[in-house]
């Protein structure tokens, strides 16, 4: 499996692990680290955590375990709030 899509498993956790729906936000910064890809057929869990928040940002880890529950990867982001009204009028097509 590539990196890539460790990280891309990596990144959505941390997010939903803030008040999404409340207060939308987008990703400022992703630090990760993989310590092992898994395998394709390999079951894994993804867990998200909130660390930190204030008014303007929130702080998140994620884990990824392998079957064997051995961390394989792990990433640290910040997440930036944004006004609702500019969020969606850039999102409009």
């Amino acid at each position: 499996m590539p990196a890539e899509i460790v990280w891309a498993a990596l990144d959505c956790p941390g997010g939903w692990s803030s008040d999404l729906t409340g207060r939308p936000m987008v990703l400022g910064t992703m630090t990760a680290e993989v310590l092992r890809l898994p395998r394709v057929d390999e079951r894994c869990v993804v867990v998200g955590r909130l660390d930190q928040t204030d008014d303007r940002r929130s702080s998140t880890s994620t884990t990824l375990y392998g079957g064997d529950t051995a961390l394989l990867a792990r990433a640290e982001a910040v997440w930036v709030r944004v006004d609702p009204e500019v969020f969606n009028r850039l999102a409009a097509p």
